[in-house]
């Protein structure tokens, strides 16, 4: 019986008796994968973070598709993240799984929003459009026009108007994550529009630039991102725990956080 075949009260049964793994554990069994392709070290891997997909899962449980469903389509990204993932980024697996997870996710709740059909290509200019206008917004300090918006994507006008349209009408759950202290790196790097789920943290090698950014950080900025995120072999740690381990507010730990992702951001933006 694989994890699919599983009903909700298994699937939590088992998630009950999956391992947790150490960060050293984590290296061997993703480069038994690499190596070797080994089918246990990836059935150690995905069951040892079916607790992350469960997590992960409820926070889109809006009601377009039932929990079972989401976890399903979670446990695909989850799979997906086990056969790309490279310890040798430094970074530990729930960090980089947490972002295929969601992706998953959201292009299942994308091609399931209710009365609005989009088909695949349209859910591409639709993140593409996203990026487009996050960027123009960022360079010109202002909200672009459509206008400008076609100008960069190279479009009709009357289809970005029409792709503008879709956008807006996307289900909320897609924006809705609330829990602040959820990680949330992935959201703040710019995404590669047109090859979802394939933007810059899926990406191995950008990853690695991303990691080696976050040293010229000022202050305690990429200290901080790192206790948050995993690296480095770390367990990720929450805002609380951060400040306890740092002697800071949770609050000041989530604002240096931002300040943090917000300059990353833009010596990504200026690579």
């Amino acid at each position: 019986m694989t994890i699919f075949d599983t009903t909700i009260k298994e699937y939590l049964t088992e998630i009950d008796e999956s391992p947790l793994l150490t960060w050293e554990q984590e290296c061997e069994l993703a480069n038994r994968v690499i190596d070797f392709d080994d089918p246990e070290a990836r059935d150690i891997l995905v069951r040892s973070n079916l607790r992350l997909v469960v997590s992960i899962a409820k926070r889109f449980a809006t009601g377009k598709l039932s929990l079972g469903d989401l976890i399903e389509e979670g446990n695909l990204g989850l799979i997906r993240a086990v056969d790309s993932f490279d310890p040798e980024v430094g970074v530990r697996f729930s960090t980089y799984a947490a972002w295929w997870i969601k992706q998953t996710i959201k292009r299942a709740l994308l091609q399931d929003s209710g009365p609005l059909s989009i088909p695949t290509y349209m859910v591409e200019l639709v993140n593409q459009y996203r990026q487009v206008a996050s960027e123009l917004q960022k360079k010109l300090q202002d909200a672009p026009t459509v206008n400008q918006i076609a100008q960069e994507m190279k479009l009709p006008v009357k289809k970005i108007v029409a792709i503008k349209e879709i956008a807006d009408s996307v289900h909320t759950a897609l924006d809705s994550e609330t829990d602040s202290d959820s990680p949330t790196m992935q959201e703040k790097i710019p995404q590669v529009s047109s090859e979802l789920p394939e933007d810059e943290l899926a990406n191995t090698e950008e990853l690695k630039k991303v990691v080696k950014m976050l040293d010229k950080l000022p202050g305690r900025c990429g200290e901080i991102l790192k206790l948050r995120f995993g690296i480095d072999g770390r367990e990720p740690l929450t805002l609380k725990q951060i400040g306890a381990k740092l002697g800071l507010t949770r609050e000041r730990v989530r604002q240096i956080q931002q300040q943090a992702l917000d300059t990353l951001n833009e010596l990504m933006n200026s690579r």
